[in-house]
């Protein structure tokens, strides 16, 4: 009897300790930029609900660490981190003082970096995957072994 007592809480236990992912988190860096580009349209048209704005203002949060999973050298990662500041003012409060211009020049940069986000994609750039052979700290600063 008192193993069974000790059963159901164990369960109870487990299943809060469970991390959940929601829904909506891309599963890496090039699919949360891709994410950001198709729901600008209704970002800033005034036609997402609240709950798509908290969600783009959730992907927008996660970019520094989808980038950190990814194989972005440390000074792509300093520009996502950056650009997804800057993003993150725009979304905050999206308005006629920050117009979607500059919202796709950043956007624009994101989309830049991310060939160098899957070093193993056909579309990477042979330089990023040439230096990223060298023994150069990483962005989560370990060492690169060619």
């Amino acid at each position: 009897m008192i193993s069974a007592c000790f059963g159901c809480s164990d369960s109870e236990t487990e299943e809060h300790l469970e991390h959940v992912i929601p829904a909506h988190k891309p599963k890496n860096f090039a699919e949360a930029v891709s994410e950001l580009n198709s729901r600008e349209a209704a970002f800033f048209d005034g036609s997402a609900s609240d709950e798509m704005k908290q969600e783009m203002i959730d992907i927008i949060v996660w970019l520094p660490e989808l980038a950190a999973d990814s194989d972005l050298r440390r000074d792509n990662w300093e520009t996502v981190q950056k650009t997804s500041q800057e993003l993150s003012k725009i979304a905050a409060s999206p308005s006629s003082e920050q117009p979607p211009e500059s919202w796709n020049s950043h956007l624009d940069e994101l989309e830049a970096i991310v060939p160098f986000s899957d070093l193993s994609h056909p579309g990477a750039n042979p330089q990023q995957v040439e230096d990223s052979q060298t023994s150069e700290p990483t962005v989560a600063g370990e060492q690169q072994n060619g």
